[in-house]
């Protein structure tokens, strides 16, 4: 069966999807596993603590924030997540860079990613993959992903086409995930009516 008309992966539906992702084997599986579980994508970037949440009685205003304009608190915090991805770009460091490699996510779902790449991989191995969806806002996750399935790709010599399940995937970041899933079901909906 041709991959764009796989509905499914891994019991859960899927979209289809067309961008830039990045992945390496991942050898220290376990020591990642625990710190993408214990802190979402946007957590582990090195970034300073925002001004809401330098005080403790700055967290009072930020509820109050949210309740008083929840429609300028939205573009508050798609703002911040912006402002994440570009700091997490400037802190990586050319070893970190030179260690992923390039490859495209082509579909997603609450329980895995399909990816076309250049590599063979093997199923069992464990990769590091980082998405940046092609959202607003702007969202970034990184998850661990268990290799379930490789193929050729028919349509391009030398390219594969790899599933994987989420062998580790922070919670916040997994809601996020099937968020953008019922986005972008919406969206093919739409354009199939029209």
């Amino acid at each position: 069966m041709n991959e764009s008309n796989e509905r499914f992966i891994h019991g859960f539906i899927s979209v289809p999807v067309l961008f830039k992702a990045k992945w390496r084997i991942a050898p220290d599986s376990e020591t990642l596993k625990e710190e993408i579980l214990h802190h979402r994508t946007s957590d582990r970037l090195t970034t300073p603590p925002p001004s809401f949440t330098d005080m403790p009685q700055d967290l009072a205003e930020l509820a109050e924030f949210q309740k008083t304009s929840p429609h300028i608190y939205r573009m508050w915090v798609a703002l911040e997540r912006k402002l994440d991805y570009i700091v997490n770009l400037m802190n990586q460091t050319p070893a970190s860079a030179h260690n992923m490699e390039e490859c495209f996510c082509s579909s997603v779902s609450e329980g895995g990613l399909r990816l076309r790449m250049d590599k063979e991989l093997r199923i069992g191995n464990i990769i590091f993959v980082s998405l940046t969806f092609p959202s607003y806002p702007l969202m970034t996750i990184d998850s661990l992903a268990r290799v379930t399935k490789v193929q050729p790709r028919p349509e391009k010599e030398g390219e594969w086409a790899v599933t994987g399940e989420y062998y580790a995937i922070n919670d916040v970041d997994k809601e996020d995930v099937i968020q953008y899933v019922f986005k972008r079901q919406r969206e093919i909906l739409q354009k199939e009516r029209e």
